[in-house]
């Protein structure tokens, strides 16, 4: 079903990225995708209106903010690196919703 949305799922985050769905922000991909000119950084509920209405939905309600000056997460000395698990939500919760 993703495909007939249009997207594709990546690991890494490149020029060719239109989008990136982060359950966070501050994560590495998100901070990757505000440097490329025309990458939105959106929030998970994107992806799920755009299932349940089986179209691209509106971004706006779902943009963080974008551009460099988002400031990054800080990471205190007992926080586990959990910005992959961050990253590993957003592509399962795809993977769920436009695989099945």
């Amino acid at each position: 079903m993703h495909k007939s949305l249009g997207a594709k799922i990546q690991d890494k985050v490149d020029k060719a990225v239109t989008h990136v769905v982060a359950a966070k922000d501050g994560s590495e991909k998100a901070t990757i995708a505000r440097t490329i000119p025309g990458c939105l950084v959106v929030r998970p509920g994107w992806l799920m209106e755009s299932y349940w209405s089986i179209r691209k939905a509106n971004v706006q309600p779902y943009l963080m903010a974008q551009g460099p000056a988002a400031i990054p997460i800080k990471k205190d000395e007992n926080d586990d690196d959990d910005d992959d698990d961050d990253d590993g939500f957003a592509l399962e919760l795809e993977d769920e919703l436009f695989n099945g």
